[in-house]
């Protein structure tokens, strides 16, 4: 009897301690390099487009000074006692300052021209990413009942961010508020050089002055081997230009992945005939971007960088 009554309190032990063992059911540890999953069901389509409340975190480069390095932003709108809607910035700034129904309507034309509700009832980050990729959140509520919220890793490149953060940026300075971004004329580039060389062609655009002191853009093709001009365009200047010249570098990524290395990327060697790139790019706000290499010592990612940015350099004289 004895010995049946130490199985049954051995049992009972045992399964205690299972189940203090045992983490709860449904549970996503935190751990470095795993995967916290809250996410849940949600509407992938809302008819509301009237927005009444909005919360949202992300970080994002800074493409706009000479550092390159970025921050976490965070905004917040929401309805004041009066019913008017109040922007703030909360950890950036104190200023609180109220926008209109034109605000709200743009927010949701970036929701709706990148589909975000897609990705509605979602809550899934990695652990232990490096801080550029801290969890990116939208939160917001409709005049319907209807809310859209999500909460994934982070994306410094993220074209969603970019233009939301330009957006409440704009309306914080219209407002008597924090400028969070330089003005728009600082995003503008002072001057420019760029070649690209394949061993057996060199590419060429950049700027220079002719005879009457008029600011021209040229591309030229010349060829290594043979030692002659292929090919040279000019166009004059203009504002719309180099706004185009400024589209082609951000479009081919060449900001992004040059601010993800360090503004300046430089192996000085000599120029072999397996080809080089030379890029350098001066703004008006002071920020650079030097690039100067081997393609052989160039990472991988800047071979797709290269050609993009050549076919949009193209475009812009085409």
């Amino acid at each position: 009897m004895k010995y049946l009554m130490f199985i049954v309190f051995a049992m009972l032990t045992t399964g205690l301690s299972w189940l203090l063992m045992r983490p709860a059911l449904n549970a996503a540890p935190e751990i470095d390099g795993g995967v916290k999953d809250l996410s849940s069901p949600a509407p992938k389509q809302i008819s509301s487009k009237e927005i009444t409340d909005i919360n949202t975190g992300f970080f994002l480069y800074d493409k706009y000074t000479p550092s390159g390095q970025g921050r976490y932003y965070r905004f917040s709108v929401h309805r004041g006692e009066g019913g008017e809607f109040i922007l703030t910035a909360p950890g950036v700034l104190n200023d609180a300052v109220v926008v209109d129904k034109i605000t709200l309507e743009k927010v949701q034309a970036v929701v709706d021209r990148h589909g975000l509700v897609k990705l509605n009832g979602m809550d899934k980050v990695t652990q232990g990413l490096p801080g550029e990729y801290a969890p990116m959140y939208l939160y917001v509520d409709y005049a319907s009942g209807e809310t859209l919220g999500f909460n994934i890793d982070g994306n410094p490149d993220c074209e969603w961010g970019y233009e939301l953060l330009s957006l409440f940026s704009q309306a914080l300075a219209e407002r008597g508020g924090m400028q969070l971004l330089p003005p728009e004329e600082a995003f503008e580039i002072e001057r420019f050089s760029i070649e690209f060389n394949t061993g057996l062609i060199s590419c060429a655009y950049g700027m220079l002055l002719d005879a009457d002191k008029t600011l021209l853009i040229f591309r030229s093709e010349y060829d290594m081997a043979a030692q002659e001009m292929i090919s040279e365009d000019y166009i004059k200047s203009a504002p719309a230009i180099l706004t185009a010249v400024q589209d082609a570098i951000e479009k081919s990524g060449l900001a992004m992945l040059a601010a993800g290395m360090g503004t300046k990327y430089d192996i000085n060697m000599p120029h072999t005939p397996d080809g080089f790139m030379d890029i350098a790019i001066d703004y008006k706000n002071g920020r650079q971007i030097y690039v100067q290499a081997e393609k052989d010592a160039l990472p991988p990612e800047w071979e797709a960088v290269r050609e993009q940015l050549r076919r949009h350099l193209d475009s812009v004289f085409n």
